[in-house]
């Protein structure tokens, strides 16, 4: 009886070995940064918190895979030199476009704006908004475009605030943290 289920499990195995040698063949991530995927090359990098992926609008064939290698390492030395910027990239120019100066608001007129949608809260749950904010959110962040506020930079402040004497308890903390991590449009 189990003789007979061995050219089952032969049979499996080879279809299984099969489907990941044409798995791999269709997506593979090669050398700096540049990925095959479905016989097209394509950029993908992380850099500061924002993940840049574009395609070359290549075929993948060996000559195609050092155009692009040459074009991923000018991005990557771009990148570290940080003078990056998508628009000066055409592959990525199309996919990540900078929003012009002055697109976004100040985060202290993101603040004023917010509150003033909140005034119906509970009176106590709005001043104690309003003093987070006010007290420990605009000194830092004020002048700040909120798109220029991410995740890492919270975080960043959020380390440098809790090394500091607070008078707001834990629980303001998180709350000022929940706050600025889940409201801001980022």
């Amino acid at each position: 009886m189990a003789m007979s289920r061995m050219p089952l499990r032969s049979r499996a195995l080879d279809r299984r070995a099969k489907e990941a040698e044409v798995a791999s063949r269709r997506s593979a991530v090669l050398e700096n940064n540049v990925a095959v995927q479905d016989g097209r090359l394509f950029f993908n990098k992380q850099h500061r918190g924002v993940r840049y992926s574009a395609p070359f609008g290549l075929i993948d064939s060996p000559a195609n895979r050092r155009t692009a290698k040459l074009i991923a390492q000018q991005i990557t030395v771009s990148m570290k030199l940080g003078t990056f910027s998508p628009a000066d990239f055409p592959i990525l120019k199309r996919y990540h476009h900078t929003a012009p100066q002055g697109a976004y608001p100040r985060f202290c007129d993101y603040a004023d704006v917010w509150l003033d949608k909140k005034k119906v809260l509970a009176p106590a749950t709005f001043r104690t908004y309003r003093n987070l904010i006010q007290k420990h959110l605009v000194p830092s962040f004020g002048t700040m475009p909120v798109n220029e506020i991410s995740k890492p930079v919270v975080e960043r402040w959020l380390a440098q605030v809790s090394k500091q004497r607070w008078p707001a308890s834990s629980g303001q903390l998180f709350a000022l943290d929940k706050w600025t991590l889940c409201r801001l449009p980022l």
